[in-house]
């Protein structure tokens, strides 16, 4: 996996801006590469587009619980990783076809933590931080897909 750097960041009244010089700032969100390389974010928030039931899978022991919680349409959350999951996972897909799901935020670090099907998901929101990358490049894509292994 490469380094990551940051460049320093200012918030002003709630957002955050990249000092350009000469008293000059840059909105963070409207900024997508920096010496060709892409800006990922560590949260993004999505509004829930339909009832969801999120799960929690844990790395080590490859099980899968269901907390009791329950996201109703016009929930926020904030999103802070992408996963597919695999066969290795414990995961059996009837298809090639794998679904996507978005880690909720403080819910874990590596492959742990608390999932939502990002489907389930406003467009709106998800176009900022995914997109298919069989389908075309995307500028805005703001979050990693988390690491498989």
């Amino acid at each position: 996996m490469a380094k990551k750097y940051w460049l320093p960041y200012k918030k002003i009244n709630g957002h955050y801006f990249y000092y350009i010089g000469y008293g000059a700032y840059i909105k963070a969100r409207n900024v997508s590469l920096i010496n060709d390389l892409p800006q990922y974010s560590n949260g993004e928030k999505a509004m829930v587009d339909e009832t969801s039931y999120p799960f929690t899978f844990n790395s080590k022991t490859k099980k899968i619980t269901y907390p009791k919680i329950k996201y109703k349409k016009s929930d926020y959350i904030v999103v802070d990783g992408l996963r597919q999951f695999t066969a290795n996972d414990g995961f059996v897909f009837w298809d090639a076809d794998q679904p996507v799901y978005a880690r909720l935020k403080g819910t874990g670090h590596g492959n742990t933590g608390t999932y939502i099907y990002i489907g389930d998901l406003r467009d709106k929101d998800t176009d900022i931080f995914y997109w298919d990358p069989e389908l075309e490049s995307h500028p805005k894509y703001r979050i990693n897909l988390i690491d498989i292994d």
